[in-house]
């Protein structure tokens, strides 16, 4: 090889682009910091949306059954616990482990916990009433057992019942180190008792419309 072939190979080896290997697209995901601070800059306005396991959640509207079960729900809660001791929080935030802010549609707090910044992180029970989203209701029950909730319950709009979820344990599999054992199930002819209050019972059929 010539001096000037050897000249020219190595000048064009010099020249030659670095190869890159694009990254290829992947979801945005959201750390509980960045969402909180969306919504307070109002950037959701007139929209519905959730953090879930760092992913934004868009709820569907509430169809008449979703509407009539909440309405009942709330009459029916409000009577049971005693408002000196817990608040009612209907269809609003609950800051759970990891970057989730689910809002579901009932959580009773204590009145130490309701009003917490930016919002509660405990609850004594918390209700997820279920139409079209039972399987994520259940991924939710993770998110709640987490946060040491003592008791969840999915009212099951399209099976007409109740799944009941109780007295979380660790568990190193589960996507936050805990899950409740498996549901027990109240039917629309029995009758459900809140841990909170020790032998007080709703009716399921009077929860469902």
């Amino acid at each position: 090889m010539t001096i000037a072939a050897r000249h020219f190979e190595t000048s064009s080896s010099a020249t030659s682009p670095i190869r890159v290997q694009p990254t290829p697209p992947r979801p945005k995901y959201w750390t509980k910091e960045e969402y909180n601070a969306l919504v307070d800059q109002g950037v959701f306005a007139g929209q519905h949306f959730y953090l879930f396991r760092g992913g934004l959640i868009e709820m569907a509207p509430m169809g008449n059954p979703h509407a009539v079960c909440v309405m009942k729900s709330t009459s029916i809660l409000f009577k049971l616990f005693p408002t000196e001791n817990y608040f009612l929080r209907v269809q609003l935030p609950f800051d759970a482990p990891g970057d989730s802010v689910p809002e579901p549609d009932f959580a009773i707090c204590t009145n130490d916990q309701a009003f917490v910044k930016p919002h509660p992180k405990a609850a004594a029970l918390i209700i997820e009433v279920s139409d079209s989203s039972i399987e994520h209701d259940r991924e939710k029950a993770l998110e709640y057992a987490a946060a040491g909730v003592e008791e969840y319950w999915i009212v099951d709009l399209a099976d007409r019942c109740v799944e009941i979820y109780r007295n979380a344990v660790s568990d190193r599999s589960a996507v936050l180190g805990f899950r409740y054992p498996p549901p027990t199930v109240a039917k629309d002819t029995e009758s459900v008792s809140p841990l909170a209050l020790g032998g007080a019972s709703v009716q399921v059929a009077d929860l469902l419309p």
